[in-house]
């Protein structure tokens, strides 16, 4: 049995669009609340234009911004749950910590740092004490 980990849950791909099951999810909490796109942005951290945009046109978000919105949108399918809406929990909305990428190869110590860099990553060195191994 092959198991398929996701590297960026409820996204196309880093920093892209909203998957499809994140975009149901917050059309179905629109209907069951009776919420404007206004009202469901602010409980998001998000503006109603652009929570409009990421759902109609395929707008890309940061993926730094996805765990705040998938707790905000499980928080919110508990509570109308609780006012008798249908929730949807066919999927897991926060995913276990998935590792990152692996470095693209052939890039040099210096390229990968400023990679790093543009995507918002300090990356700093600090020496590493050798010790030499203990006889068998």
């Amino acid at each position: 049995m092959t198991i398929v980990r996701r590297t960026f849950p409820h996204q196309t791909g880093l920093d892209g669009e909203l998957d499809e099951n994140m975009k149901s999810r917050l059309q179905a909490l629109r209907a069951n609340g009776r919420l404007s796109l206004n009202e469901l942005g602010r409980e998001l951290q998000l503006s109603g234009t652009f929570l409009s945009s990421l759902l109609r046109i395929g707008a890309r978000i940061r993926s730094v911004h996805i765990p705040r919105i998938a707790a905000a949108v499980e928080r919110l399918e508990r509570q109308y749950a609780t006012q008798g809406a249908p929730v949807d929990t066919a999927a897991p909305l926060v995913d276990a910590p998935v590792s990152p990428p692996a470095a693209p190869e052939g890039l040099s110590l210096e390229a990968l740092v400023r990679h790093a860099n543009s995507r918002g990553f300090a990356v700093t060195f600090t020496p590493i004490e050798w010790r030499a191994a203990a006889p068998v």
